[in-house]
């Protein structure tokens, strides 16, 4: 996830992610992990015009789970 969202990167290397939206921490990851899920699971992360990396299925479902499951450590 930090490859996009992750406080140190501007710009364009944000590959459209809000600046507001970071994953630096655990905390910050858990905080928005419901966010993430809805997102993924609908297909709108990573957005379709996004030049960065793709999830692929097994990402994506990986990330479902660990947010439907609590956002275990």
């Amino acid at each position: 996830c930090t490859h996009c969202h992750d406080s140190a990167l501007e710009g364009d290397a944000r590959q459209f992610a809000p600046m507001t939206v970071n994953f630096d921490t655990y905390t910050d990851a858990v905080m928005k992990a419901d966010r993430a899920m809805s997102r993924v699971d609908m297909g709108t992360m990573p957005p379709a015009s996004s030049d960065g990396p793709m999830l692929s299925q097994e990402t994506a479902d990986q990330i479902i789970l660990w947010a439907s499951c609590g956002a275990p450590e």
